[in-house]
């Protein structure tokens, strides 16, 4: 992707999140799908309101 070495994806959730969106499309997903997927991922397992709460 051309992002090592950036700090973008230096982190290991965001390489765990890349492989993951990497497997999804080998899996013949398309760009948006594979992202759906993800994204309704991570809101199953963070809950705003929770994470709001615990800031305030």
């Amino acid at each position: 992707m051309g992002t090592r070495g950036t700090g973008l994806l230096d982190n290991e959730k965001a390489s765990r999140v890349k492989k993951k969106f990497d497997d999804l499309l080998q899996e013949d997903l398309t760009v948006h799908e594979a992202t759906k997927m993800i994204l309704d991922e991570y809101h199953k397992k963070f809950d705003e309101q929770e994470d709001l709460e615990v800031l305030s």
